[in-house]
């Protein structure tokens, strides 16, 4: 029988049905993770006397959002730049200014795919490249999504600290980063459970994503907000620009203009009703559309 296999951006479907195309692939988008209520500290829960009406519900609803410990929670590990830059160290010399090259393109025009870009640097240097070595290739070569990925999350969270904001961390080695403000991090300074970023998320008004480099997928952080009603902050993808429209149901940032980040976010969290609204919005729809049940059920379409 053919092997099923399930990717979670559909730029990677498109990479196996191109190299691997005896090898069955379809899209399977990740979901939310939900904490039962009564972990979330109250955070969500209503004493049943009080709820009158759904005005009534909303507004303790709300009064109890704004009571949420947290105004920015990020749920992830810190791992420095320089630890990938000692992988790439130990290189030839022209090989590591050739990774270096295709790094610097993605710094300075984040919005590329990662195929795409590394085919354009491969075929420069050998024009009639064919799929098959392409493909050899591209094995090398996820030292270079790692680093990208590793850079743009370290930028974003030391640009919100330098930028005044403070940033709530949960997960490790987050006192290792360069930051000039580092009383706006405030970490754990260990790895922590997934239950426990749930948690976290919970207890926030906002959760910050970085997304590793799905440029046609999401990441989980971004549903399991959703679904504990709190507003996630992303930057973007084509999914997800399908799936939810700006302040609608999600907040986006620009990779190519994090400078503007900390004011966007002292923005968003100096309007919490709108705020609140918007993570009302996008907590229906992530329990419609984006939970493990769903994905379960476009599981059973390929039985």
């Amino acid at each position: 029988p053919r092997i099923q296999t399930f990717c979670v951006d559909r730029d990677h479907v498109a990479y196996m049905k191109r190299f691997y195309p005896n090898t069955a692939c379809e899209f399977l988008p990740l979901a939310g993770n939900q904490i039962r209520l009564e972990e979330t500290a109250g955070q969500s829960s209503l004493p049943a006397e009080a709820v009158v009406t759904e005005n009534s519900r909303q507004e303790l609803l709300f009064e109890q959002w704004c009571r949420r410990p947290y105004p920015l929670v990020f749920t992830a590990n810190y791992v420095p730049v320089s630890n990938i830059d000692r992988q790439l160290e130990r290189m030839e010399l022209e090989y590591r200014e050739f990774y270096y090259e295709i790094i610097g393109s993605f710094v300075n025009h984040p919005c590329q795919n990662l195929l795409s870009c590394i085919e354009t640097y491969l075929k420069r240097e050998i024009p009639d490249l064919s799929d098959a070595q392409l493909c050899e290739g591209m094995h090398t070569m996820p030292v270079v999504d790692l680093w990208v990925r590793t850079y743009f999350r370290e930028k974003t969270v030391r640009i919100l600290a330098e930028g005044g904001i403070k940033v709530h961390l949960f997960g490790k080695d987050w006192d290792q980063i360069s930051c000039t403000h580092p009383q706006n991090l405030i970490s754990t300074g260990r790895m922590v459970s997934s239950a426990d970023c749930a948690q976290a998320i919970a207890q926030s008004k906002l959760a910050l994503n970085t997304m590793p480099w799905f440029k046609d997928g999401a990441h989980d952080r971004i549903f399991t907000a959703m679904l504990h009603g709190t507003a996630a902050l992303t930057d973007d993808s084509t999914y997800l620009r399908e799936q939810f429209a700006h302040m609608d149901t999600i907040a986006y940032y620009t990779l190519q203009n994090l400078e503007a980040l900390p004011q966007q976010v002292t923005e968003l969290l100096s309007q919490p009703r709108r705020l609140f609204e918007l993570a009302c919005r996008a907590k229906a729809t992530a329990e419609r559309l984006h939970m493990w049940k769903n994905r379960a059920e476009m599981l059973k379409g390929y039985l």
